[in-house]
């Protein structure tokens, strides 16, 4: 069975740069998918986080646009939390 659990797409309208983060369920096994796309550079990253999803908001905390990372932050712990 595939699921998904939180995902969050954000536009930042001043530097034109789209972000993307979802974790997804797959049998047993949680993944986080991560994405940024501006007009010169586009990425993809894919993490497998095993059976605990909680390790997702660490893949975050490199990542360079801060209300991006809140915001998911505050929809994974409204899902995973309760």
């Amino acid at each position: 069975m595939i699921g998904t659990d939180v995902e969050l797409a954000w536009t930042d309208i001043d530097s034109k740069i789209s972000y993307y983060g979802g974790i997804y369920e797959w049998e047993e096994d949680y993944f986080f998918v991560y994405s940024s796309i501006s007009n010169s550079e586009k990425t993809v990253e894919i993490n497998h986080l095993g059976t605990c999803p909680y390790l997702a908001p660490l893949f975050l905390y490199h990542k360079p646009n801060k209300p991006f990372r809140q915001e998911f932050a505050m929809i994974f712990e409204q899902i995973f939390s309760s």
